[in-house]
């Protein structure tokens, strides 16, 4: 109960974060919401507000600027995480394992669990496996379909 509350959350934090890159005018991915048209009437009517819906209760600029690094991809060398797939598109991201090494299936399991959303890595092996079990004992390995879920 308090994990999907603490995803709700972050769900919420992170459309905040993308009405208020939007806001000021940030060139966000494309601008347009999936209808084609303009976003708009969003409550935000100057970049000083919207500074303050990204920055939150905290009035932290560090943590709005630490925000801001990762949104909507963070590029990580070997990987750019999506972190805004299921806001574009109501579906999370997917960690494909195959063809990666154990430790770069976990950063990108990782990033993307700090995000406080789903994670679901697919195509892992038992090396896979242990190497993110060892970081999220809480994941689930499904040995007969080769995923891992947190």
């Amino acid at each position: 109960m308090q994990r999907r509350a603490t995803r709700i959350a972050a769900g919420i934090a992170a459309a905040a974060s993308v009405l208020a890159l939007t806001a000021c005018g940030s060139g966000f991915s494309g601008g347009s919401s999936a209808s084609g048209s303009s976003s708009s009437g969003n409550g935000l009517t100057s970049g000083k507000s919207a500074l303050t819906v990204l920055i939150g209760s905290s009035g932290d600029a560090e943590t709005a600027a630490e925000r801001m690094k990762s949104l909507p991809f963070e590029n990580i060398g070997h990987s750019r995480v999506d972190h805004h797939r299921n806001l574009r598109l109501g579906l999370p991201e997917v960690i494909f394992a195959a063809g990666k090494t154990a430790d770069q299936t976990a950063e990108i399991f990782e990033r993307l669990a700090a995000g406080g959303v789903d994670v679901l890595a697919t195509r892992a092996d038992p090396a896979v496996a242990q190497k993110i079990l060892a970081r999220f004992p809480q994941a689930e390995y499904n040995t007969l379909a080769r995923t891992i879920s947190f």
